[in-house]
């Protein structure tokens, strides 16, 4: 099958092409484009190359966005080779093009979409929300956390038990063959970094904590192998960094990065905008997942309890601390310190402490006992 043509780097755009799409939009008026130019979003080294485009029009035709946001694949092959084996690019990809109608009052609007299957070469056009307020990866914000999750919970909802997962066989899915060789490969990536991180980090959390998550490492073909549900759709990598919030000239709250786009249970996405600094978090989880479990009701969720959440929060909560330890091994050291400087405050804290503290104030490693029981239970019926 031939493969569609598309620009494959920021290089390869041009006028015409750029034109061609917003031609193509429902949200613009038939612009031409007759200049741009091109700034680094982000660093360089992450997963994708993204850029903003600055948009220039003839007078006479219709208008068009000030900027638009082009996502490449990244420029350095060490990195782009992981992203294809995790399949991050073709799942982003293919939320714009199947999946973002569905989550429209959250995602970012997508003018191109398009991937080539067999190099994962890609690019995706998405609207500019530059407007909006960025969050902050390492803040403490109650309010930021609510909104996420109330926000995220219609999409949660609209997938819940769906019968349409079944179509969507571009990304792992629990119980089919496709999943077994995904979860092994997680298993070894964290079984390398764990102990490395341990060893020069040890001191941020508690020795309960580390045990706790050991236990998830040392249970994991076991815990794996049973997915009874409830399953959705879920973002994957739900923190503040990936959201832009209201400010006063838009209320929308913008979820960007759809890159890790997953079937888990919803608590996934919950788990991790609640493990804020401690103090916070003990103070407002009990109202933040209540607000969330009752919009999930309202849009339809059935036979699933408050009590349910919980037990999958605290089943989940494991998932944000592995992934921020993989952030600790895959950041260069110089950008925390920068950090640090800038704002007085620690970033281990964030990144180790304040998910640690929900491991033990949740007794996540009773949690683990109590799954594998069913687990075990399961196999002998």
């Amino acid at each position: 099958m031939p493969q569609p043509e598309f620009p494959r780097c920021a290089e390869d755009l041009s006028c015409e092409w750029l034109s061609e799409i917003l031609c193509k939009s429902e949200i613009t008026e038939n612009p031409t484009v007759t200049n741009y130019s091109l700034s680094q979003v982000g660093e360089q080294g992450q997963s994708s190359d993204v850029v903003r485009i600055h948009l220039e029009y003839d007078e006479k035709a219709g208008k068009g966005p000030a900027s638009l946001i082009g996502k490449f694949p990244a420029r350095f092959d060490e990195i782009r080779q992981l992203a294809v084996g995790m399949i991050t690019y073709l799942r982003e990809v293919r939320f714009f093009k199947d999946v973002a109608h569905t989550a429209k009052d959250i995602a970012p609007y997508c003018f191109a979409a398009e991937i080539d299957l067999e190099n994962h070469d890609f690019v995706l056009i998405l609207e500019d929300v530059e407007h909006l307020r960025l969050g902050d990866w390492f803040d403490s914000s109650p309010e930021d956390s609510r909104l996420m999750l109330n926000k995220l919970a219609p999409f949660h909802a609209r997938w819940w038990n769906h019968p349409d997962l079944d179509k969507i066989d571009w990304i792992p899915q629990p119980g089919k063959p496709s999943f077994g060789p995904w979860i092994d490969q997680l298993k070894q990536v964290f079984s390398a970094v764990l102990p490395l991180v341990k060893a020069q980090y040890e001191s941020y959390m508690t020795p309960t904590a580390w045990a706790t998550l050991e236990k998830w490492l040392e249970n994991w073909d076991e815990l794996f192998s049973y997915t009874p549900g409830p399953l959705t759709l879920c973002h994957g990598d739900f923190h503040y960094m990936q959201c832009f919030f209201p400010t006063p000239s838009d209320d929308r709250l913008c979820v960007i990065d759809w890159q890790l786009l997953c079937m888990n249970s919803a608590a996934m996405d919950v788990a991790r905008p609640l493990l804020m600094e401690p103090e916070s978090r003990r103070a407002h989880e009990n109202e933040l997942v209540e607000s969330y479990y009752n919009i999930l009701i309202e849009n339809g969720v059935k036979d699933y309890s408050l009590e349910d959440l919980w037990e999958d929060v605290r089943l989940c909560s494991g998932w944000t601390s592995f992934v921020y330890i993989i952030a600790i091994l895959q950041t260069d050291n110089k950008i925390f310190k920068a950090y640090a400087a800038e704002r007085g405050q620690d970033p281990y804290e964030a990144l180790l402490s304040w998910p640690g503290s929900g491991l033990d104030d949740w007794e996540v490693s009773k949690a683990l006992d109590r799954y594998l029981e069913r687990v075990r239970t399961e196999k002998v019926e």
